[in-house]
């Protein structure tokens, strides 16, 4: 798949155009946008809970069902939250690129 970079405007494939795909589906509430309101994930119901065992399962949870449903290009097959930052989660993703069947690791996203 290509797309645009939304940074630059530049033209980007591949894993890079993947990550940024995640990227805009976990960084957007779910029943934001007008025309899609189904699109989005679930982190920002998580945002004021305390950091614990539930927490990890929740935004686990929150991760595999966002880009399950709307990153048709990725199969997930695991999830690990790398760091809580202040501006919110980062992950570590595993899955296969289903275009060329190539198992990745995208790194704090």
């Amino acid at each position: 798949m290509r797309g645009t970079d939304r940074k630059t405007g530049k033209a980007i494939e591949g894993l890079e155009y993947l990550r940024q795909r995640i990227d805009d589906v976990l960084t957007t509430p779910i029943g934001t946008l007008l025309l899609r309101p189904e699109y989005g994930s679930g982190l920002f119901e998580l945002v004021d809970d305390p950091v614990d065992e539930r927490f990890r399962v929740e935004v686990t949870s929150a991760v595999a069902n966002a880009l399950n449903e709307h990153i048709e290009d990725f199969r997930l097959e695991g999830v690990r939250l790398a760091e809580m930052t202040p501006t919110g989660p980062v992950f570590d993703l595993v899955g296969v690129y289903l275009p060329d069947g190539r198992r990745v690791t995208l790194e704090r996203v």
